[in-house]
């Protein structure tokens, strides 16, 4: 009786032991993340208004140089600008899906705003109102 009793308490443990190799092959379900939600959108106006200043300071001293036995030495120039600028911005944007139409507008002034300019040679064509093309 020892041996039965024996024998099918191993039957019941060779049966456990392989009931989890049998799990390996039922099918599951792939995951599927849930879709994203749209929490944040470009729709809407907007108003906004900037101020800020500048200010530079250029020391230039030449080289001497001898052209035609004569030493020639540039007078040492000192530049000191500053000014302030400050302006506003509006505008609307519209987003449909991933793109984004809209439309916006601003204007600044200042001092700065005239003495910050980009060289003669960069702003070829620009003219101001009351300004001659240079």
């Amino acid at each position: 009786m020892k041996k039965l009793i024996f024998a099918g308490v191993g039957a019941l443990a060779l049966i456990g032991a392989m009931r989890p190799t049998a799990a390996a092959d039922i099918p599951i379900s792939p995951y599927r993340a849930a879709p994203a939600v749209m929490i944040f959108s470009w729709t809407g106006f907007y108003i906004g208004a900037h101020a800020g200043g500048g200010w530079a300071r250029k020391d230039m001293t030449a080289v001497p140089f001898t052209l035609a036995g004569a030493t020639i030495a540039a007078a040492p120039v000192a530049i000191d600008l500053s000014g302030w600028l400050a302006g506003g911005q509006i505008g609307v944007n519209y987003q449909e899906g991933a793109w984004v139409f809209g439309a916006c507008a601003g204007h600044d002034r200042g001092p700065a705003g005239d003495r910050f300019r980009s060289p003669p040679a960069l702003r070829q064509g620009r003219r101001r109102l009351g300004e001659r093309q240079i």
